[in-house]
C-alpha cells in the first residue's frame, strides 16, 4: 500500500513521516485492494497559543467506496493514533457488512436447492 503523505503549515520531519507509515501502513492487512491512500498532516492555523491545533486527515479509497477520518489534537503523534483507531473501526464495520451480505447470499441459494427442480418449470394452469 502506498501513502502519500502531505503537510500543511507545519514541516514533517523524518520521525514524523515514518510514524505516519508503520500507523497508517498497518492497515494494509486490513485493507487488501485499496487504490489510493492520502495523508494530510500539520497544524489547523498559525496562530493558536493552545489548545487542538495539530490536524491529521486519512483518505483511502477503495473500489466503490471512500474510507475517511479526521482528528484534531494537541500532538501530531495523538492525531495520528486517534485516526487510525477510527479507520480500524470503520474498515471493520466495512467488512462485516461485505461477510453479512455474502452469508444472506449463501442463504438463498441453500433455500433454493432445497426446492425441487421441477417446481421451477411448472406452471399453475389458468381457471376457465
Amino acid at each position: 500500500m502506498h501513502i502519500q503523505i502531505y503537510s500543511k503549515n507545519h514541516d514533517l520531519n523524518q520521525e514524523i513521516q515514518d510514524y505516519i507509515q508503520e500507523k497508517i501502513g498497518s492497515l494494509a492487512k486490513f485493507i487488501d485492494n485499496a487504490i489510493d491512500v492520502k495523508v494530510e498532516a500539520g497544524k489547523s492555523t498559525q496562530h493558536h497559543q493552545h489548545g487542538d491545533f495539530y490536524r491529521v486527515e486519512v483518505n483511502i479509497t477503495v473500489p466503490g467506496r471512500l474510507i475517511r477520518s479526521v482528528s484534531e489534537q494537541e500532538s501530531l503523534f495523538a492525531a495520528v493514533d486517534e485516526v487510525r483507531e477510527e479507520l480500524l473501526r470503520e474498515v471493520d464495520k466495512l467488512k462485516g457488512k461485505k461477510d453479512s451480505l455474502m452469508l444472506r447470499g449463501a442463504r438463498i441459494i441453500k433455500s433454493m436447492r432445497s426446492i425441487d427442480p421441477l417446481a421451477w418449470f411448472r406452471r399453475k394452469k389458468p381457471r376457465v
